[in-house]
């Protein structure tokens, strides 16, 4: 029989698994929900029964205090586990955003919008952060599974990197993902961009290693264009919400760091209705979302 498990066993047993999860999350530039946490945590601990997603909020802040203790200056990765309904991480992660932006836990408490800015801020440093292995070997005495290195799945399209090691471009793009680009470099007002802008420009590298699908500049404006075809699944299209959220917050630290006064707009590019399930994230994280037929 199976054993029935303790929240000790949940912050102790579980702490491996659930960055292995977390981990698996940053490299597709996503999040993963407490459900999804608790239900991959009941498979690999080998529990009894369900364990209840109220609870992994234990592990997974068990886990980033334990890498602090030993990583001060390593991104939040506890903040790609996230609640199913809003698409962003619980108040109890606000604590930590306050410690690494000098806030006060009741500014971020009382703004929405500046827990929102802080939170596309973490979620950019962790998504660029490439060392999770030597913080595991640390942590655990051994590197992290191969089972946070998933392929991507049916339904999903690769993003082009220029990422040290990986020529640029990367692995080559589906032939649909390139007539979708293509549609909206030709005929830009398809994500409303104005007949006085610059010519949209392709592939455009960030300083994370990311690379643009599509870049177009105005006089006070630019617009950052994810492009998901219609190969992409539910999964995909929630994927490249958060992938325009990390290019705005790079950007927008781009940006900063050059003194340039600009404002970020970013777009995810579709050619199916947005899931149901999709449209509230969308709204709350200000991504804007453009069906291209």
């Amino acid at each position: 029989m199976m054993p029935r498990y303790t929240l000790s066993q949940l912050t102790s047993d579980g702490l491996p698994h659930t960055m292995a999860y977390l981990v698996a999350a940053a490299q597709e530039h996503a999040t993963i929900t407490y459900g999804q946490i608790a239900e991959k945590l009941e498979h690999d601990l080998k529990i009894e029964g369900r364990i209840f997603s109220t609870q992994i909020g234990h592990p997974v802040g068990a886990l980033m205090e334990r890498i602090l203790e030993s990583f001060p200056d390593a991104p939040l990765l506890n903040l790609l586990a996230v609640n199913q309904s809003s698409g962003i991480a619980s108040g109890g992660a606000d604590q930590f955003l306050a410690a690494r932006y000098n806030k006060r836990l009741s500014q971020i408490q009382r703004s929405e919008s500046l827990r929102q800015d802080l939170i596309n801020r973490a979620l950019a440093e962790v998504y660029a952060f490439e060392e999770w292995d030597a913080i595991a070997e640390t942590l655990f005495g051994t590197s992290l599974p191969d089972t946070a290195r998933t392929a991507p799945e049916t339904g999903t399209e690769i993003d082009r990197s220029t990422s040290p090691g990986q020529p640029r471009g990367g692995d080559a793009e589906s032939p649909e993902h390139k007539a979708l680009k293509e549609r909206i470099i030709a005929n830009p007002a398809l994500v409303d961009a104005k007949p006085s802008w610059l010519k949209p420009e392709p592939e455009v590298s960030l300083k994370s290693g990311d690379v643009v699908d599509v870049c177009i500049i105005g006089k006070a404006e630019i617009r950052l264009v994810e492009v998901k075809s219609r190969r992409s699944n539910e999964h995909d299209l929630e994927r490249g919400i958060y992938q325009c959220v990390k290019y705005r917050a790079v950007y927008e630290a781009m940006r900063e760091a050059n003194g340039i006064e600009t404002n970020v707009v970013v777009v995810l590019a579709i050619e199916q209705p947005l899931p149901s399930r999709l449209k509230p994230l969308a709204r709350k994280l200000g991504v804007t979302v453009k069906i291209v037929q």
